[in-house]
């Protein structure tokens, strides 16, 4: 374990590379290696050879952007602040996000409980879209006929679907689905056996993406918690990250294939991507900012930091994701079913009666409600 320590520091230091190519620093290295308890020349051996095969490595993705860190299978690459893209992801945190406590600035429901705050010993992490709220919930979530040809096309009103009565259900539901489908190249069948490691209550609803053959991304389907027609830009910026993240993705999911018991962490700066399967037990920490000389500043003064969290769902297995999963946000479906010409040509009387009687999709307490008892049941 001191080894793998050893060559995490020595991959984390800038121009290691170079480094390693100087014989001279090698045998430094070396040197350093044999004064410590217990190092013996197969283990000083093994790290030069593990560091000079990281080397090559990097240097075989140096057009790519992607830079290995000083953990194994963590992979990082930086969007500069001079970047469009860094600008534009920072105005729509900025702007759609800029206050937690103000439900009109968020881009999910009106309901206060439709984002998370998690207040922390030190401090508080508020998810803006949390992957939890609106999951498919078997028993009251329905699956379309025929998926959603894109984000906006889910919103249609009739896309109620069907709901499976329980977790077989659904499993059948799958399979029908899948028959339903043969024939159209543009539709992958659903592996409906990945259930069979899921939660009998619910799963998270992924969204789906089509890489293009230009390397630009595209969503096929809606984000769940947030409305495609209300914030198109923070899809197409996202879809734009998504694109630029491509090559330490494929980095990370070539990684897969050859596990290892690793320990390390990476520092993370402003406008750093890292990319890193989620085997790993994980922490992020906070630390008050720092001055030029390294001195941390006062750690009463307030700080922010946003990140974008990406979950990529295993390519080589296609799960249920929203493009068979119709919106469950009430407020979703009602404002769309209330620009109907039947809802117009109603009195509001009875506009307001058929809303308030229909059962589905789900209101923000009740998917509050499913997220908090799942939680304590887990518990």
């Amino acid at each position: 374990m001191d080894i793998i320590k050893l060559s995490a520091k020595v991959r984390s230091k800038p121009n290691w590379i170079e480094k390693l190519e100087d014989e001279t620093t090698v045998q430094e290295w070396v040197g350093q290696l044999k004064q410590r308890p217990g190092m013996t020349k197969e283990h000083i051996d093994y790290f030069v050879a593990e560091l000079r095969y990281y080397a090559k490595l990097q240097r075989a993705n140096d057009g790519s952007g992607a830079k290995l860190s000083g953990v194994d299978m963590v992979w990082t690459m930086t969007i500069d602040d001079s970047d469009t893209l860094a600008h534009d992801f920072r105005h729509h945190v900025d702007s759609k996000f800029k206050n937690p406590t103000d439900s009109e600035d968020r881009p999910t429901s009106d309901d206060p409980n439709s984002a998370r705050t998690d207040p922390g010993p030190k401090h508080t992490t508020y998810c803006a879209i949390y992957p939890s709220y609106y999951s498919l919930v078997y028993g009251k979530t329905s699956i379309l006929e025929r998926p959603a040809k894109s984000p906006i096309d889910a919103l249609d009103p009739p896309s109620f679907g069907s709901i499976p009565e329980s977790f077989y259900a659904w499993k059948q539901a799958i399979c029908e689905l899948n028959q339903r489908m043969v024939g159209d190249s543009s539709f992958i069948p659903i592996n409906e056996k990945y259930l069979e490691y899921c939660s009998r209550m619910r799963h998270w609803l992924p969204a789906d993406i089509h890489v293009n053959d230009d390397g630009s991304v595209a969503f096929k389907s809606y984000i769940n918690d947030l409305h495609p027609g209300t914030y198109p830009e923070t899809y197409t910026t996202i879809a734009r990250i998504i694109a630029r993240c491509l090559p330490v993705l494929e980095q990370v999911l070539t990684d897969w294939k050859h596990p290892r018991d690793l320990l390390g962490s990476v520092e993370i700066k402003q406008g750093l991507v890292v990319c890193y399967p989620n085997v790993y037990q994980h922490m992020i920490r906070c630390d008050p900012p720092r001055d030029s000389s390294g001195i941390p500043k006062d750690s009463s003064s307030p700080f922010v930091m946003k990140t974008l969290t990406i979950y990529l769902v295993d390519p080589s297995v296609r799960i249920v994701s929203t493009s068979v999963v119709p919106p469950q946000q009430k407020k979703w479906w009602v404002d769309e079913v209330s620009k109907t010409p039947l809802m117009k040509s109603l009195p509001w009387f009875v506009r307001d009666q058929i809303i308030a009687n229909v059962d589905m999709p789900m209101s923000s307490d009740e998917a509050w409600d499913i997220e908090t008892m799942t939680t304590i049941v887990s518990l």
